[in-house]
């Protein structure tokens, strides 16, 4: 009788248990929603760039030489720059510094666009006689496009205000990857009053 009761009763407790519900499965994890925002620049603004330009001047005619630019970004989206150049002509030796600051806004990885404002001060030895000393304010609005892994395109446009008189210009630079931070970079302007290209290596710090 004893044994039957027991029997009775494991049978009883083994069908309870198996009348449960299962243990309720973690919930699924769903993901963010993507962002709405454009990805950061894929762009570096803290460079030293050292090469030889050409150019051709109205009132001084054509001439060969160097520059030298350098620009920083301290905090995102602000950029510091400053820029040489010496040209030594047939008919004047010239020399011009820019310095300014600016600012960049992606558009996405692969684009960013790019303005900067600052002072020019311009200087000019014509035929050892006559000295041509010139200030302005300059600003540029342009972009910085990467084309492929390797090579960059920058097209800009630059207003220029000196003396009363204003210039406008279509720069362009395209650069290529040479090697770790290194890039080689090939660079034009022209203008109603002046066109200039020239190559130049640009270290990326």
């Amino acid at each position: 009788m004893k044994s039957t009761l027991l029997a009775l009763a494991l049978s009883t407790g083994f069908a309870l248990a198996g009348a449960l519900p299962p243990p309720a499965a973690p919930p699924a994890t769903v993901p963010p929603p993507p962002s709405s925002k454009p990805a950061g620049s894929g762009f570096n603004y803290d460079f030293l760039e050292l090469g030889w330009v050409h150019n051709d001047i109205d009132i001084v005619g054509e001439g060969d030489g160097y520059y030298a630019g350098f620009s920083i970004s301290p905090v995102e989206h602000l950029i510091l720059y400053a820029a040489w150049d010496q040209i030594w002509g047939d008919l004047a030796d010239t020399r011009r510094l820019n310095v300014g600051a600016g600012s960049y806004i992606s558009l996405c990885q692969d684009a960013d666009i790019v303005v900067r404002a600052g002072f020019q001060w311009a200087d000019a030895d014509i035929a050892e006689v006559t000295t041509l000393d010139e200030n302005a304010f300059v600003a540029t609005i342009g972009f910085r496009l990467a084309l492929t892994d390797w090579l960059e395109f920058a097209p800009a446009y630059r207003f220029q205000l000196a003396d009363g008189d204003t210039y406008h210009s279509a720069i362009g630079s395209l650069l290529f990857d040479i090697g770790t931070d290194v890039q080689l970079a090939i660079n034009g302007v022209v203008d109603d009053n002046e066109t200039a290209f020239g190559a130049g290596i640009r270290y990326n710090f």
